[in-house]
Parts: C-alpha cells; sequence; structure tokens
C-alpha cells in the first residue's frame, strides 16, 4: 500500500484501516509513506518511509517525483509484491511508474478518493496518460468511478467502485452535549467543504432555536476565515472550532445532529461514520457519494449544494420533529452495516484474483 502520509484527513484513516485488517485476515502489508512525520495514524503493520516530503515549487515537484519513483523501484524489486495499491492520484503516479520499471504494473491498483471534476484539465490529461497503465482503478464512490471513464477516459472494464470501510463501535458514553440541539460538523477545513455555507445556515437556525450549539471538528486553511465569519455574525458563544480529535465516535454519539455541507466529495468518510452510530444526518446532494449513501428520507436528508438556506430548513426541521431524528436514526444504522470493514477489505483483496 502506497499513501503519501499518515496526518490526518480521511483517506489517511482509510488507508490505515485497510492495512491492519488485511494484515488481521492473514496477508502480509507493507505500508511505504512518501512522508512519514507528522503521522497522526498508527497501523500495525510494517511501513517504510520514502523521505520525500510534498514541495511548494514546481521544480521541486518534479525532482520529488523522479525521488519517489526510483525509491519506489527499488522496494519493488526488493519485496517482489504480489500487488501494490496505490491510495489517492498523489501516490499513484510516482507508483504507476514505478511498477513499470519494475514489472509491477499488471499487479498494480490505483485508487481516486475525490471528484476527478474538479481537477485542472492538464492534470485531468496527466491523469489520463498514467491510468492507461495499472490493472485495476478504483474510484471511492459509484460517481468517481463513472466521472473517471468520462473525464478522464479510464477503460470501463478497469474501472470499479469500491466504498470507504467504517470501522467504528459506538462508545457507551461520549462527551456532554454541547448544545440543547447538539449539531456536530466534522471535516478538514478546506474550501470543498463549504464550512462556511453550514456558518451561515446555522446563523438562520439559531433565530428559532436559540440553544442550539454547533461544533466543527478538524482544522485547515479556512479555519481563520471561519473564525472571523463566526465574529462577524456574533456567534462567538455558539458555534466552537475545538480542532482535530482522535475520538469522533465520543462526538458523534453526543450530538442530535449532523450535517455535511460539502459542495464536492469522493465518498465522505465523516459522514460514513456518523451513519455508523445512528446520527440524524443533513447532507448536501454533492458529487460524490451523499445520494450513494443516504436514502433521502429513511436515512438522512439531502438538501441542495451551495444552499444555506435549504440547508437551514432542514436542521430545522430535525429540531422541530424528533420522531424524524429517531426514524432517521434507525435507517443510519441499516444504511451503515453496507461499509463494514471486513466486507470492504475483502472487495479489495478480490481484485487481485486475476493477476
Amino acid at each position: 500500500m502506497i499513501v503519501p502520509s499518515l496526518r490526518s484527513g480521511g483517506t489517511e484513516r482509510v488507508a490505515s484501516l485497510l492495512c491492519d485488517e488485511w494484515m488481521r485476515q492473514g496477508n502480509e502489508v507493507l505500508l511505504c509513506l512518501f512522508d512519514g512525520e507528522e503521522a497522526f495514524f498508527k497501523p500495525q503493520v510494517r511501513q517504510v518511509s520514502l523521505a520525500v516530503p510534498a514541495a511548494v515549487s514546481v521544480s521541486k515537484k518534479f525532482s520529488n517525483f523522479v525521488k519517489r519513483v526510483l525509491r519506489l523501484y527499488k522496494l519493488m524489486r526488493l519485496y517482489k509484491p504480489t500487488h501494490v495499491i496505490a491510495f489517492s492520484e498523489m501516490a499513484s503516479f510516482p507508483a504507476i511508474a514505478a511498477a513499470i520499471f519494475s514489472g509491477n504494473i499488471s499487479r498494480t491498483i490505483v485508487s481516486v478518493r475525490a471528484n476527478p471534476a474538479r481537477r485542472s484539465r492538464v492534470a485531468r490529461c496527466v491523469t489520463r496518460f498514467f491510468f492507461a497503465f495499472p490493472y485495476r482503478i478504483v474510484g471511492a464512490s459509484k460517481g468517481v468511478g463513472d466521472a473517471l471513464v468520462e473525464l478522464v477516459s479510464t477503460d470501463p472494464e478497469r474501472t470499479t467502485a469500491i466504498p470507504n470501510p467504517v470501522s467504528m463501535n459506538r462508545p457507551e458514553v461520549g462527551v456532554a452535549g454541547w448544545g440543547n440541539p447538539s449539531i456536530l460538523a466534522v471535516g478538514r477545513m478546506v474550501r470543498p467543504k463549504r464550512f462556511d455555507i453550514l456558518v451561515e445556515a446555522f446563523a438562520r437556525v439559531q433565530k428559532d432555536s436559540a440553544g442550539a450549539r454547533l461544533r466543527v471538528l478538524g482544522d485547515g486553511e479556512e479555519h481563520s476565515k471561519l473564525v472571523e465569519q463566526v465574529a462577524t455574525l456574533g456567534l462567538n458563544e455558539k458555534i466552537e472550532f475545538p480542532g482535530t480529535t482522535r475520538v469522533v465516535a465520543d462526538h458523534l454519539v453526543a450530538c442530535d445532529i449532523f450535517v455535511l455541507s460539502s459542495e464536492s466529495e469522493g465518498w465522505p468518510n465523516a459522514l460514513a461514520e456518523a451513519l455508523c452510530v445512528g446520527c440524524a444526518v443533513v447532507a448536501t446532494d454533492c458529487p460524490f457519494g451523499p445520494n450513494e449513501m443516504i436514502v433521502d428520507g429513511e436515512s438522512g436528508l439531502l438538501v441542495p449544494v451551495n444552499d444555506p438556506a435549504a440547508l437551514a430548513a432542514a436542521i430545522s426541521r430535525l429540531i422541530t420533529d424528533p420522531e424524524l431524528r429517531q426514524r432517521l436514526s434507525r435507517g443510519a444504522l441499516e444504511r451503515a452495516k453496507l461499509w463494514t470493514l471486513e466486507s470492504t477489505a475483502r472487495r479489495w483483496l478480490d481484485l487481485k484474483q486475476d493477476f
């Protein structure tokens, strides 16, 4: 398994879960990292760091690409893997080049975790070139897989979808509630998550629900803008940003409503985890993932993307209808049974049967 790093993030979490589950199922796993520093997740499998972290300048990026290819080539020649899985586009490009040179391309699987439509035309052309070689191409959702075929011209026969697994036991006792009701959102604070839309929607909600409080777990480049937005709206006492945590489940079981406000996803892990513990959820019907994960009105509520009024209306509907929250909670628990860690890990291993 090749991933850029084990820093906090959905891709990193899923890679860690899969590696440990493959090992539990009796497979020998080597996890290869471009950068092994500042690891947030701690999988139990053997790990190797290439010590080639991300770069900013174009020249440095090219230099790093060459270093990654050469070091991956040496590892592949040394370990002679039965199969190679590159998790994310960033990991895929050097992995494909190294696999070609080392004779492992027929055993290489690459994975795309995000919406390829958000990539530039140049990036899609690069992806089209590299993705002509691997044995299998895996999207995090059917929507991602279909977009790869349409936008990147990947071979439909080699392109499939495997959702991210859910591995989260519902805690007996979570953290104390933070409002009446307690509303939760989780994710990296980057533009596609549109937490600014959520803040705007919450400003409308709290006018009729004075006891409501919003907690957003995560960190990222949009953090300072969000803090400024909250201050401007005079909501400092009602919206909090505690940062990143390893015990998301403790917050999920304590919340009354979970909200996903993204404009683009691949397969939102936070939403899957919320369904897994039986949260009543409101999610944007963004590409891709939410409408594959939620049956609208049965296991959650779907609303249009970038529409704070619709988002606020759905949240308010759940606040005022506890019976609906309970019904959605039961539906969420049933829905989450589709993405167990054991079954998802086996789907990945099944891809190698034709090698």
